[in-house]
């Protein structure tokens, strides 16, 4: 039988366990991380927010939602941290050769709207059914005053989907 000095340390350590597991989640888990991005943004730490997306979107390369929230957030610093976010997206390619997002990326944060296109042209290839790089192209376009290349881009989407609402708002 053991004695209430015995089971203590056998608790501190499982405790210990505990808050290890908890920390080494909290560092890994891209919600959590996400959560910590917004509050960063908060306190106009842009460029630590940044860091941790870059980390999101290399856990969780395929997820269309963070993405989004890096080509946003990219978009709004990009003048700034024009080098730390280029050189992520060229390091992120090159161990995820298949991945649209890096292209998509590109494609929002370019001015030249020719070189916009083309990026948008390379996710497009690597994955045909991506609307998001539909979208954000045909939106761009239109920012743009290409009216023709836009509607011709969101009659893509609804080649997809029929029901992509913002394909039919924009048509």
């Amino acid at each position: 039988e053991e004695n209430k000095y015995q089971v203590i340390p056998k608790i501190i350590l499982d405790y210990k366990e505990l808050a290890g597991a908890i920390r080494k989640f909290n560092e890994e888990d891209p919600l959590t991380l996400i959560l910590k991005v917004r509050k960063l943004k908060r306190e106009n730490k842009y460029t630590e927010a940044l860091e941790i997306l870059n980390k999101v979107v290399t856990l969780r390369p395929e997820n269309d939602s963070y993405w989004n929230d890096y080509a946003n957030h990219a978009r709004m610093i990009y003048q700034k941290d024009r080098k730390l976010i280029l050189s992520f997206l060229d390091s992120f390619e090159k161990d995820h050769l298949n991945n649209p997002y890096p292209n998509i990326v590109r494609g929002l944060l370019e001015e030249d709207l020719k070189k916009s296109n083309e990026y948008f042209e390379k996710a497009i290839k690597l994955k045909p059914d991506l609307k998001t790089a539909y979208i954000i192209s045909g939106t761009k376009n239109y920012e743009y005053k290409n009216y023709k290349k836009a509607k011709e881009i969101f009659m893509k989407i609804l080649k997809l989907d029929s029901k992509d609402i913002n394909a039919l708002y924009r048509k």
